[in-house]
């Protein structure tokens, strides 16, 4: 277990942790969870077989199939992480033969049962070990104003510019957005038609104009909305 840096996403669940971010959600988590006796968990603890348990990370959470992306002026390592859990439980058949079942820790609109946030992005200074920042990475728009700033479940990974910025889609929110390599802060987002679950491309032309290029048509395992067919083409400034 690395001592550094701290674990880039939630490792553990306790009961006073349900979501309160509208009183549905909190109800339906808090049902769940009282009507089943879901056990809470701890980083590393073993599956159980007596009742279920909310078991951080999940198997879609911490950081995903895209990895990160390192600028070398920096010696920021940048990365996006789901805070997403499994409810699993082992069970054991007739014959002896073990398995285990499991269920998304979140409600029919895909929002997690713990507090947010849901998903990051997280800068990681790989000269000291320390995160250097963290923020929420996606929006729940269906809820309430001054509330939505949530992180939201991701796929695909950021690309970085050697001028320090790093574009990211990922989200099922289906935004697609650039981040100030340094410090974090957004500096631009734009609406696509479905979520950009891969890793942008960026490219210069011989004329020397840059470009960022992404593959968006959503469809992941963590529910964003499919049938998109569209590679998206942004231009720099000059």
């Amino acid at each position: 277990v690395p001592s550094r840096p701290a674990p880039l996403a939630r490792m553990s669940f306790a009961p006073e942790e349900v979501a309160t971010v509208t009183p549905a959600l909190h109800d339906f988590c808090q049902s769940w969870i009282t009507r089943e006796n879901l056990r809470p968990s701890v980083g590393f603890e073993p599956i159980h077989s007596d009742r279920a348990m909310i078991r951080f990370p999940g198997g879609e959470g911490g950081v995903e199939w895209a990895g990160g992306a390192f600028d070398p002026k920096l010696g920021y390592y940048i990365v996006n992480t789901n805070n997403l859990a499994y409810v699993e439980k082992l069970i054991q058949d007739a014959d002896g033969r073990w398995s285990f079942s499991s269920a998304h820790f979140w409600d029919k609109d895909h929002n997690p049962c713990q507090q947010p946030p849901w998903g990051q992005l997280t800068a990681v200074n790989v000269n000291t070990g320390d995160i250097a920042w963290q923020i929420p990475l996606g929006i729940t728009e269906s809820l309430p104003e001054g509330k939505r700033e949530t992180g939201r479940p991701n796929n695909g990974g950021a690309s970085l510019t050697a001028t320090g910025i790093a574009f990211i889609g990922g989200t099922d929110d289906s935004w697609f957005r650039a981040f100030d390599s340094h410090t974090g802060k957004l500096l631009w987002s734009t609406k696509l038609d479905h979520a950009a679950t891969a890793s942008p491309s960026i490219y210069q032309t011989k004329t020397g104009r840059e470009f960022v290029v992404v593959t968006a048509t959503g469809g992941t395992p963590l529910g964003a909305p499919g049938g998109g067919d569209s590679l998206v083409a942004f231009a720099l400034p000059r």
